[in-house]
Protein backbone atom coordinates (compact mmCIF):
# COMPACT_ATOMS: atom_id res chain seq x y z
CA UNK A 1 0.00 0.00 0.00
CA UNK A 2 2.61 2.02 0.90
CA UNK A 3 4.73 1.53 -2.51
CA UNK A 4 1.13 2.42 -4.33
CA UNK A 5 1.07 6.11 -2.45
CA UNK A 6 4.72 7.00 -3.32
CA UNK A 7 4.02 5.91 -6.87
CA UNK A 8 0.47 8.31 -6.47
CA UNK A 9 2.75 11.28 -5.43
CA UNK A 10 5.29 10.32 -8.03
CA UNK A 11 2.45 10.37 -11.02
CA UNK A 12 1.30 13.68 -9.51
CA UNK A 13 4.84 15.46 -9.51
CA UNK A 14 5.65 14.54 -12.85
CA UNK A 15 2.25 15.73 -14.17
CA UNK A 16 2.37 19.33 -11.99
CA UNK A 17 6.19 19.47 -13.14
CA UNK A 18 4.90 18.91 -16.84
CA UNK A 19 2.07 21.22 -16.28
CA UNK A 20 4.22 24.22 -14.82
CA UNK A 21 6.89 23.69 -17.25
CA UNK A 22 4.78 23.89 -20.61
CA UNK A 23 3.74 26.95 -19.86
CA UNK A 24 7.23 28.22 -21.45
CA UNK A 25 6.96 26.34 -24.27
CA UNK A 26 4.72 29.04 -25.18
CA UNK A 27 6.60 32.11 -23.97
CA UNK A 28 7.44 33.67 -27.76
CA UNK A 29 8.67 36.42 -28.05
CA UNK A 30 7.51 38.77 -30.73
CA UNK A 31 8.25 42.28 -31.80
CA UNK A 32 6.44 45.22 -33.37
CA UNK A 33 7.26 48.33 -36.02
CA UNK A 34 5.06 51.23 -36.12
CA UNK A 35 5.47 54.41 -37.81
CA UNK A 36 4.17 57.49 -39.57
CA UNK A 37 4.24 57.72 -43.90
CA UNK A 38 4.82 61.63 -44.42
CA UNK A 39 5.33 63.43 -47.48
CA UNK A 40 8.42 66.05 -48.36
CA UNK A 41 6.18 69.08 -46.96
CA UNK A 42 5.71 66.62 -43.35
CA UNK A 43 1.97 66.16 -44.10
CA UNK A 44 0.46 62.67 -43.88
CA UNK A 45 0.09 60.20 -46.48
CA UNK A 46 -2.92 58.25 -46.47
CA UNK A 47 -3.59 54.78 -47.92
CA UNK A 48 0.29 54.51 -48.45
CA UNK A 49 1.20 50.58 -49.04
CA UNK A 50 4.33 49.95 -46.72
CA UNK A 51 5.71 46.01 -47.36
CA UNK A 52 8.11 44.61 -44.50
CA UNK A 53 10.92 42.44 -45.28
CA UNK A 54 12.48 39.63 -43.57
CA UNK A 55 15.97 39.65 -44.27
CA UNK A 56 16.81 36.51 -42.87
CA UNK A 57 13.72 34.25 -44.08
CA UNK A 58 12.65 36.46 -47.32
CA UNK A 59 9.15 36.50 -45.44
CA UNK A 60 7.34 39.74 -45.97
CA UNK A 61 3.85 41.76 -44.87
CA UNK A 62 2.25 44.38 -45.88
CA UNK A 63 -0.07 46.84 -44.43
CA UNK A 64 -1.73 50.68 -45.76
CA UNK A 65 -1.46 53.47 -43.79
CA UNK A 66 -4.20 54.72 -42.11
CA UNK A 67 -6.16 58.34 -42.50
CA UNK A 68 -3.16 60.09 -40.29
CA UNK A 69 -1.05 58.18 -42.06
CA UNK A 70 0.12 55.68 -39.30
CA UNK A 71 0.93 52.22 -39.91
CA UNK A 72 1.68 48.70 -37.76
CA UNK A 73 3.31 45.96 -38.36
CA UNK A 74 3.01 43.51 -35.00
CA UNK A 75 3.65 40.05 -33.81
CA UNK A 76 6.45 39.83 -35.74
CA UNK A 77 8.74 37.17 -35.37
CA UNK A 78 12.24 38.40 -33.79
CA UNK A 79 15.14 37.63 -36.71
CA UNK A 80 17.48 34.84 -36.40
CA UNK A 81 20.89 35.87 -36.71
CA UNK A 82 24.71 34.00 -37.13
Amino acid sequence: MAARAKLGFSVASLLAFLLLASGSIFAQFTGSIQGIVEDPSNAAVPGAKITLVNAATGVTSSTVSDASGNYRFVSLAPALTK
